[in-house]
């Protein structure tokens, strides 16, 4: 069941990064805000920062709240394909102001799907070697949202806690700490 639970939760965020990247890229508004997100998992640093309309190819930080569905985004690119570190953060739908959010298992579970903190990361130059790691697994994340905009205004916040997963081919479940987290992202819906 938690195979299938993280298949889902991993298909939903495929179609939120094609969904993002084919809203900033077909979006013909231009702004001259950077956006940017950073944070350190097991001491290692992370970020990316850039200009709304991003070149996705480059990385982004993208917000989208819906009816069905509340997603940030937060991805940076070594190549077009190899992505070093990938963050999705699902939440409950219709968020439309600041809020304090708790990730967990059971968090999971009590909305349906809806709440998950997934960190895809990627040290090698070969696509098909990512680690994944999930709070569908375990661990806890907290998600701090200090600020919503209006549309295509900035979204801010902050993340930190531990989260399980394995890397690569392994069968051995790691827990990472992520400290220090903080994004300003495009608000696209």
């Amino acid at each position: 069941m938690k195979n299938l639970s993280l298949t889902f939760l991993l298909s939903m965020m495929v179609f939120f990064f094609l969904s993002c990247s084919k809203s900033s890229s077909t979006n013909n508004r231009t702004g001259s805000a950077t956006y940017s997100w950073s944070c350190k998992i097991n001491g290692t640093p992370y970020s990316w920062s850039g200009p709304y309309p991003s070149n996705t190819a480059e990385g982004q930080a993208t917000f989208v709240s819906s009816a069905t569905l509340t997603g940030i985004n937060l991805n940076s690119f070594r190549t077009s394909l190899i992505i070093p570190c990938s963050i999705t953060i699902s939440l409950p739908p219709s968020i439309t102001s600041p809020g304090n959010y708790t990730i967990s298992q059971s968090s999971y579970q009590a909305n349906n799907g809806y709440s998950a903190f997934i960190i895809q990361l990627n040290t090698s130059n070969d696509i098909t070697k990512t680690d994944i790691y999930s709070t569908q697994r375990g661990g806890q994340m907290k998600v701090n949202i200090n600020s919503v905009g209006p549309l295509l205004g900035k979204v801010s916040g902050t993340f930190e806690g531990t989260i399980q997963g394995q890397k690569y081919l392994s069968t051995v479940t790691e827990t990472l700490s992520v400290t220090s987290g903080k994004f300003e992202a495009v608000r696209l819906q």
